[in-house]
């Protein structure tokens, strides 16, 4: 588990564009009223392949978690996704059930 800061340097370490406050990294985050993220996992890309799949995911998280949960990163090639959530607690339940 990352905080925002340590997330940021990763991220600016291998581009420095993308982990810059204003790159597109952070994009979810300025389209919309979002809050931050402050903290972030990485684990094995979700398997979510129908919309069914994806809409029971999001609707378990509504109902699950506390904050928010977003997707910053996604990479099947490197088997690497990075979600970030707004409160910390969150991060354990979600983990338990989706990775």
């Amino acid at each position: 588990m990352l905080s925002r800061r340590q997330f940021r340097d990763l991220w600016r370490f291998r581009d420095r564009d993308l982990g810059a406050s204003d790159g597109p990294l952070w994009a979810l985050e300025r389209e919309t009223p979002r809050r931050p993220s402050r903290w972030f996992e990485c684990v094995r890309p979700l398997k979510l392949e129908t919309l069914e799949q994806k809409q029971q995911y999001w609707r378990w998280c509504h109902q699950h978690c506390r904050g928010q949960v977003l997707c910053y990163s996604s990479n099947e090639e490197e088997q690497k996704e990075w979600w970030g959530f707004t409160h910390q607690a969150d991060i354990i339940l979600w983990k338990l059930k989706w990775s």
